[in-house]
């Protein structure tokens, strides 16, 4: 281990003590990632983590130390552009208490769209960022339930078939009119929620523009339920 990369992993150790206390095991490894290669030898993105740990239930934490590295290291140069890193520090909290599975499994999957949203709720004023997060939850993307069974995907489908608001294969299948009973639900579901993932992400961009295109005072955000 580089000088550099000693010195930083003595400065996470303060962090850490200072953080809420308890924090166990598993911060302090993926604080060791960060005091490696890729990562850079300045704290960066470490000191995010650091903050959002306590926020996070245990299966998050667990979900945040196996994120890849590659992942990680796309947070860290966001962080490291100064214009950037307060709005992404406070977007992330956002996301993190609006749903934690958005911000970590999109961090995984999409962190380059992730991070652009972020970035964007980030200078919302927390009335503002209230009455987006209200109207989103409205939103027929946010209708599906997490792990969706059977009966919830078909029910699902329904809601969002009119709107195209499905993947591909899914509408390829409604459009062939075959038995339902016939569909692969499994395969469905799975490509549904990375969908539905990926749409919420863009959708909480795209909504903040509108929310931003907003002059009136005190005028409440509605959401197109037509638009993506």
């Amino acid at each position: 281990m580089s000088t550099q990369y000693k010195q930083k992993k003595a400065e996470l150790e303060k962090l850490i003590g200072k953080a809420t206390p308890d924090q166990g095991p598993l911060l302090r490894e993926l604080c060791s990632r960060f005091c490696e290669k890729p990562f850079p030898r300045k704290l960066g993105a470490a000191e995010l983590w650091i903050d959002l740990w306590g926020k996070l239930t245990e299966e998050g934490k667990k979900a945040l130390v196996e994120t890849p590295d590659p992942c990680l290291n796309h947070v860290e140069s966001r962080v490291r552009k100064p214009d950037r890193a307060e709005n992404l520090w406070i977007g992330f909290d956002r996301l993190l208490k609006h749903d934690q599975d958005l911000l970590l499994e999109g961090l995984r999957l999409y962190p380059h769209a992730l991070c652009r949203a972020a970035e964007v709720i980030g200078p919302l004023s927390d009335e503002d960022w209230g009455e987006l997060e209200s109207a989103l939850l409205q939103h027929r993307l946010w209708s599906v339930p997490k792990d969706p069974d059977e009966e919830q995907f078909w029910e699902a489908a329904d809601e969002l078939e009119p709107f195209r608001d499905l993947p591909q294969q899914v509408l390829d299948f409604l459009d062939s009119g075959r038995a339902t009973d016939k569909a692969p639900v499994t395969e469905f579901v799975d490509s549904l929620e990375r969908y539905l993932l990926r749409k919420k992400i863009e959708k909480i961009r795209l909504a903040t523009y509108e929310k931003l295109r907003v002059h009136s005072e005190g005028r409440v955000v509605k959401l197109d339920q037509s638009s993506s």
